[in-house]
């Protein structure tokens, strides 16, 4: 059962930015379920789809993410085959497997429950479903949000409680323009950007006790003088991945710090994008609806083991919400690469451990 109905939500290509047709699939889904469903526009034939059911007191949210990401296959992505337990496709684990265990876990709800739902567009390029999605409030009345993302899940133990952040940071480094039968006249900002990048390295990245250190990385390198020159200028595009405690502003500021070290003329900024830069984010296994949770997957499956996420997702964006967010999915990999594969029994499991969390919920007291 769970092989054919996860085959039809590979089958339906979601691709960014065309999530349409699977947007209406599991919009339809939700109706079935039983929810009451609504569109959220966050552009034009884009929208992300919203999902209320029950009544209760006590409040859970589900997200997933309804975008794919292109790949070059041998075969077609989007006709799923099965070998040795796992169904292999486009969007097999990330994260058609785990909107499908969303929708399947809260067909049937307990009386004193409310589920609310979202799937959203672009997770895997700006967020603009999730940040339009967090700004309108929904989710803010949850106690708990799951979210079904593989990330770094290795066992069905492993429970992900925050993520790194992340920011790019762009530098313009400058030199000065000259023939280049006379390089001796001029500045190379190659030369110049060298040796920034160079100084880069001396820059202390903080270090957080659950989620190791900060990184960075350089993403982009080029120049180019347009004639027989040396260039004048050079960009240099740098990948920041952050801790808890570290800021898009801070790691500006020591970025400049290396190019004033290294007596490089140099503009630093962050990279403009179309949507706020993604925080790093914590969530506290001390809170009871956490610890239920973890509870019921030391019950299914021994202790429970955390991990922090080391690059971002749309759980970062949700977690601005001061609700609870943790991770977790079923067991697959190659994700964003081709043959991604998810494990089908742990598609099942999955949907258990949410029903059985919702079952366990339902008997908190009010």
């Amino acid at each position: 059962m769970i092989r054919e109905e996860l085959s039809s939500h590979v089958e339906i290509a979601s691709v960014y930015p065309n999530e349409r047709e699977y947007a209406e699939f599991v919009e339809q889904r939700l109706h079935e379920a039983g929810f009451d469903v609504q569109r959220q526009k966050v552009e034009e034939d884009r929208f992300n789809v919203l999902a209320r059911k029950g009544d209760g007191e006590t409040t859970v949210g589900f997200y997933g993410h309804l975008d794919t990401v292109a790949g070059s296959w041998d075969r077609n992505q989007y006709d799923p085959w099965v070998s040795d337990g796992r169904l292999y496709g486009l969007g097999a684990c990330d994260m058609k497997a785990g909107n499908l265990a969303i929708i399947r876990a809260t067909e049937e709800i307990p009386e004193n429950v409310t589920v609310e739902v979202a799937f959203g567009v672009d997770e895997e390029y700006y967020s603009k479903g999730s940040t339009k999605l967090v700004d309108s409030g929904w989710f803010s009345g949850a106690e708990i949000v799951i979210v079904p993302e593989v990330g770094d899940k290795k066992s069905h133990s492993d429970v992900g409680l925050g993520r790194r952040g992340r920011v790019s940071i762009e530098a313009t480094v400058f030199g000065t323009a000259a023939h280049a039968a006379r390089p001796h006249e001029g500045e190379s900002a190659i030369r110049n950007a060298i040796t920034f990048v160079d100084e880069l390295d001396a820059i202390e990245l903080a270090v957080d006790e659950d989620m190791g250190a900060g990184q960075l990385t350089i993403r982009r390198f080029h120049a180019d003088a347009g004639s027989l020159s040396i260039p004048r200028k050079a960009s240099v595009l740098i990948d920041r991945h952050t801790v808890i405690g570290e800021t898009g502003d801070a790691c500006v500021s020591q970025v400049e710090a290396a190019a004033d070290r290294a007596g490089i003329d140099a503009d630093v900024e962050l990279f403009d994008r179309p949507t706020r830069y993604l925080d790093p984010y914590k969530t506290s296994a001390d809170v009871p609806i956490v610890s239920r949770f973890l509870d019921v997957v030391d019950e299914r499956h021994g202790s429970p083991s955390a991990f922090y996420g080391q690059s971002v997702a749309d759980e970062n964006r949700l977690a601005e919400l001061g609700v609870p967010v943790i991770s977790y999915g079923p067991i697959g990999g190659n994700e964003h690469a081709e043959n991604e594969w998810v494990d089908l029994e742990s598609v099942a499991e999955l949907v258990g451990t949410y029903e059985q969390f919702l079952a366990s919920v339902s008997e908190l007291p009010t």
